[in-house]
């Protein structure tokens, strides 16, 4: 019989988002994220739940998969705001006998090029 028991996926990075305009407008509502995703919950003769995307909200980070698995929960996703920051989360320990929990991704970038400013809601902030 197979062990089956292995570590959570690790969550992705936020990656990049560029723009390149002389003026951006039409979109005041906008809501333009580049954060990590979180981590996955290690299989302990379950499968371990998923790693969830970033979350509408960009003050709370995407939450760790947890889960019915006795593996480790995955960390959390990096997210990076004006009102505050949350660093990716280290996926937590198993049992001994289960897989450890994933660790989450780090936050992205948003590029802004041409000055200016992006009207709504941004996260990280553009460089």
């Amino acid at each position: 019989m197979a062990n089956n028991n292995r570590g959570g996926g690790g969550g992705g990075a936020g990656g990049m988002i560029v723009i390149d305009a002389p003026v951006v407008t039409g979109f005041g509502g906008a809501r333009i994220f580049a954060n990590g995703g979180s981590g996955g919950e290690g299989s302990g003769g379950l499968k371990g739940q998923d790693g969830r995307d970033a979350p509408q909200d960009p003050n709370m980070p995407a939450m760790g998969g947890s889960g019915p698995s006795t593996g480790g929960d995955g960390g959390g996703g990096a997210s990076k705001t004006a009102k505050g920051s949350h660093a990716a989360g280290a996926g937590d320990a198993g049992t001994s006998s289960a897989g450890g929990g994933a660790g989450g991704g780090g936050v992205g970038v948003i590029k802004l090029y041409q000055g200016g400013s992006l009207p709504g809601t941004v996260s990280p902030p553009p460089s």
